[in-house]
């Protein structure tokens, strides 16, 4: 998989990036490789930023964690990492993401709480997204004290 390396010049008040796309330093937004795609998945990604602070999700969210009983699902199972018993800098990770399909977003079967550690694991794509799936089907296992 190639990275993506954004390299940012200004030039007077200009702010100039060395494209991805056709390899030429310009403005955001000025490629002459034009085919809509950039446009669509920056607006996409403005609609999840704003789906994210929104009272909705942050609803959801709580409700994932208190189901998950806020643990670290990954951490607590030990399949991919050494088990532990993580509630540190937990998030709730999208298993199919929001830009794949916006359906989901909501579902509380494509949503789980991980660590931070365990976020980038799974967004790089080495925790399978079927594990994911399995493990909200199950309530969280573990040595873990009941409310």
């Amino acid at each position: 998989m190639t990275e993506l390396v954004v390299v940012l010049f200004y030039w007077g008040d200009s702010m100039l990036v060395a494209c991805s796309r056709c390899g030429v330093i310009h403005e955001r937004g000025d490629c002459k490789i034009q085919d809509g795609y950039s446009e669509r998945r920056i607006k996409k990604r403005g609609e999840v930023e704003r789906f994210r602070s929104s009272a909705l999700w942050q609803r959801k969210r709580k409700k994932i964690l208190d189901r998950d009983k806020h643990l670290c699902r990954v951490c607590l199972d030990g399949k991919y990492v050494p088990k532990a018993i993580t509630n540190q800098r937990l998030e709730v990770h999208h298993i199919v993401p929001i830009v794949e399909n916006e359906k989901l977003k909501l579902a509380d079967d494509n949503l789980i709480s991980i660590c931070a550690f365990c976020h980038v694991l799974a967004e790089k794509g080495n925790v399978p997204r079927d594990y994911l799936f399995g493990l909200v089907k199950i309530p969280p296992r573990g040595h873990y004290v009941e409310n």
